[in-house]
């Protein structure tokens, strides 16, 4: 049920999986929301944000030092029975990417051996370098450490996926060369505070994505991961409706959706190309408005 989520979210949904239902949770929180920036877009995924469990607790990044990042990783996981690190794509063996350009990943980490780490990645995507699959293993402690410490300085739109990644802006730690956890913690308050200037009706955020990203050029390719894993989270978010409703018209409406992301990329590879055609894209979208349910829309 997890294809098409981001490789934050398709590991977040095998967390809850463990004491929540999880596709529901994820389900009901998807939406699409952007606000434009000089430096390109920022995307919401989801409200309410994630970070909060429905047993109240929270989501936290934590910044550890290299020295102590194997005793906290594995007190996180005799509290809770697993935790979630960020690591980098580049390094893990099973990834289509490894040994390519840094990329943050959230990595869920299911035990704690001797000397060895239970791993699940549940991510799934037609990436540029293959089809990346599911993985289910366990890996040396060698190869979790270097996977998770020492990561690299994200890049500008790296960086705000990561702070966005639950769907409300969550602050990222300083520097550290040491690993950065999603420590939970006990629940405080309400639900965080929304990005401001979030656009979230269909009919004026996806016009809205198409004119920008035509708009940037040769630099809409910059955005194309934030495009996949919109599509991919709207997607899932019909084929758990059509479990209980319109089976139908839902599984149609979630092909329309992953089936965008495509679209998008052979234009952004056009306009690459010095001969943008964004035809084919604006026709895609035209077509989800037509089939997807109607929707109050606010700008936040």
């Amino acid at each position: 049920m997890t294809a098409g989520l981001s490789c934050y979210t398709a590991n977040l949904e095998r967390y809850l999986a463990g004491e929540f239902d999880s596709a529901a949770v994820l389900a009901r929180s998807v939406r699409l929301a952007v606000r434009t920036t000089e430096d390109g877009l920022v995307f919401s995924h989801h409200a309410p944000a994630l970070d909060r469990l429905p047993d109240g607790t929270r989501f936290e990044y934590a910044a550890i030092a290299t020295a102590d990042t194997e005793d906290v990783l594995r007190q996180e996981i005799r509290r809770h029975g697993r935790a979630l690190v960020v690591a980098d794509t580049a390094r893990l063996p099973w990834s289509v990417a490894f040994g390519s350009a840094p990329a943050p990943h959230w990595l869920l980490v299911t035990g704690a051996e001797a000397d060895r780490y239970p791993v699940e990645d549940a991510f799934e995507a037609l990436l540029p370098q293959g089809t990346q699959r599911p993985y289910l293993g366990t890996v040396t402690r060698s190869v979790l450490m270097t996977a998770i410490t020492g990561l690299p300085e994200w890049d500008a739109h790296q960086r705000v996926r990561n702070e966005m990644a639950f769907g409300a802006r969550i602050s990222l730690p300083g520097t550290t060369t040491g690993a950065t956890l999603l420590r939970r913690v006990p629940g405080s308050g309400g639900e965080r505070a929304p990005e401001s200037g979030l656009v979230d009706e269909d009919t004026l955020v996806l016009p809205l994505l198409m004119s920008r990203l035509a708009d940037a050029g040769p630099d809409a390719v910059r955005q194309l991961p934030d495009i996949w894993a919109a599509a991919g989270h709207r997607a899932f978010a019909h084929r758990w409706r059509a479990l209980s409703g319109d089976t139908e018209t839902e599984l149609a409406t979630a092909e329309l959706w992953a089936a965008l992301p495509r679209w998008v990329q052979m234009a952004v590879e056009s306009a690459v190309r010095g001969r943008p055609r964004w035809g084919v894209a604006r026709a895609a979208v035209d077509a989800i408005l037509r089939a997807d349910a109607p929707k109050t829309g606010r700008t936040a």
